[in-house]
């Protein structure tokens, strides 16, 4: 009784005045073998979970209003203009500004709306056994195939290596991993895809040529809108990154980011063996 009554103030503790989460939860007896042990450490993943979904929802008002906000002036202008252009060529650009920002409209509610359905749907997946080497090697010579103007290495240590976790959420992931390095490898640059079996965990990697990172920029890169490194088009809206992560970590994986001698390294690691 004393235990639970313990735990029962501790899980207050977590909350502030306005029900907001103040700190990161670590109950007494999470580290117990017991019934109430095992019920701390659910407790705890419980928590974790709401303080990331709440913190996701707070964010969501202010990054969708900074998101959104360049495109709409840019649509708002266009249309004031157009109103009092007569000429045809200036009409088309002016035209063409104002689809630019539609699509740009379009692109972030698509990607905002797959980053908010990603984290439910992850917490009610199977998981099962499955060879990364081949989905690994797979997807880089379909994408060498399409993406021709960069060069494409791997290094896979084994013919098969086997992970527990989800097939189609592994290719989602890498698919990100590989769009973000084509995103900001110059033409002509080297990819890197390389993938190592450590015993009991996998890690994966894609290397890529091109600009280094800033320090806030490897602080914010898994963050939803990070947007702090510019693309070939000039801007990148940093949702691939953050659905890196939150795949990694259903798969009990973490995720890094880095500068090389020649450009940028992003590493998942722990992905579970069976």
């Amino acid at each position: 009784a004393e235990r639970i009554t313990r735990l029962r103030k501790e899980l207050k503790s977590y909350l502030d005045g306005r029900g907001r989460f103040s700190r990161e939860p670590s109950l007494s007896d999470a580290k117990t073998s017991d019934e109430v042990g095992e019920l701390s450490r659910d407790i705890e993943q419980v928590l974790r979970d709401l303080a990331r979904y709440t913190a996701f929802l707070e964010r969501i008002p202010r990054t969708l209003r900074h998101e959104l906000s360049n495109p709409m002036s840019a649509i708002q202008t266009s249309l004031e203009l157009l109103s009092d252009e007569q000429d045809p060529e200036q009409q088309a650009r002016l035209r063409a500004t104002a689809e630019r920002g539609i699509q740009k409209l379009e692109s972030t509610l698509a990607k905002v709306t797959e980053a908010a359905s990603l984290e439910e749907a992850l917490r009610d997946e199977d998981q099962h056994r499955f060879n990364v080497a081949r989905i690994t090697r797979d997807a880089v010579a379909s994408i060498e195939r399409t993406v021709s103007d960069r060069t494409w290495v791997t290094e896979i240590s084994d013919e098969t290596i086997v992970i527990l976790g989800n097939d189609l959420r592994f290719e989602q992931m890498l698919d990100k991993l590989l769009d973000n390095a084509c995103d900001f490898t110059p033409e002509g640059g080297v990819i890197t895809v390389g993938l190592s079996d450590q015993i009991n965990s996998v890690s994966l990697w894609v290397e890529n040529e091109g600009s280094s990172l800033q320090v806030q920029d490897r602080v914010d890169a898994f963050q939803m809108f990070s947007g702090t490194r510019n693309d070939s088009t000039g801007s990148h809206l940093g949702l691939g990154l953050y659905v890196v992560r939150l795949i990694a970590e259903s798969m009990g994986g973490q995720v890094a980011i880095g500068n090389t001698e020649r450009g940028v390294r992003v590493e998942v690691t722990g992905l579970q063996a069976p």
